[in-house]
């Protein structure tokens, strides 16, 4: 009878194989183990961070929904009300909230992070009249918005994806930077 273990052993395995070192020989099972490892080990980390992204979508999904239940609870009246002032339609909202990370502020943190102080009357009012709200929320990009901010990086990268960019320099251009809140106080 045969040994089954001897047919399908890890060194029968790599020895069939028959890996080619750099030199053009053979190169050993040991060798061709580290490399199996290797691979499988690069197959559990992607697997694993397909996992994490997989989770990270579905607790943002959790909070959108959360977002939008709570916004609808205030009654139709102040949702419109609400809306009308960041000029979008109950549709636009809709197709909002099923965007990436829907119920974060990113407009806020974007200023911050390019050095525009959010809570400046004139930044409020610049931010509303020009709809720049609007903007993000609808935004196709929030998800790439969403990791520059989280790397820290956004400053360096807006200007590439980001709808707002000629807000932002309008903005800072008319000195509301946070540089220029700090030198008046």
């Amino acid at each position: 009878m045969i040994d089954p273990s001897a047919v399908f052993s890890k060194e029968r395995f790599y020895a069939s194989r028959s890996p080619i070192d750099v030199e053009g020989g053979r190169t050993s099972s040991a060798a061709s183990g580290k490399r199996g490892f290797h691979m499988a080990g690069s197959l559990i980390s992607d697997t694993v961070g397909a996992l994490q992204s997989a989770i990270a979508l579905l607790a943002d999904r959790r909070r959108s929904r959360a977002t939008r239940r709570e916004f609808l609870a205030l009654g139709a009246d102040e949702c419109t009300g609400i809306l009308d002032n960041i000029g979008l339609t109950r549709s636009d909202f809709d197709d909002a909230m099923r965007l990436p990370y829907a119920s974060e502020d990113m407009l806020s943190l974007a200023m911050l992070s390019i050095g525009i102080d959010p809570d400046r009357f004139e930044s409020r009012k610049m931010a509303r009249n020009r709809f720049m709200s609007r903007t993000c929320i609808t935004c196709p990009h929030r998800r790439q918005c969403h990791d520059h901010l989280a790397a820290f990086d956004f400053e360096s990268h807006y200007q590439d994806f980001c709808p707002n960019r000629d807000n932002f320099a309008e903005l800072l251009g008319e000195g509301h930077s946070t540089l220029s809140a700090a030198k008046s106080s």
